[in-house]
């Protein structure tokens, strides 16, 4: 069974009937797409997203701090660069 990770679901076609209204009403909130019962998309508000994005890029850079703890650092001075 294909999980739904948002608290409020709404079918494609009532999406397509209320856009506005949804995006009003679900204003700080993910929304799951379905279609025939099963999520085809995620509606999210743009701070959301946004934040999301930011979240993933720290995650990624993370990882790249991870990998070089183990580098030997070489000695630059700022003329130089």
């Amino acid at each position: 069974m294909q999980r739904v990770e948002a608290d409020i679901a709404i079918s494609i076609s009532d999406l397509k009937k209320n856009l506005s209204n949804v995006i009003r009403e679900t204003r700080d909130e993910a929304v799951a797409i379905l279609n025939h019962n099963k999520v085809a998309s995620y509606l999210l508000p743009a701070k959301l997203y946004e934040d999301l994005m930011d979240r993933l890029e720290d995650l990624e850079i993370a990882e790249i701090i991870k990998s070089r703890a183990n580098e030997t650092p070489i000695k630059v001075e700022l003329n130089e660069l």
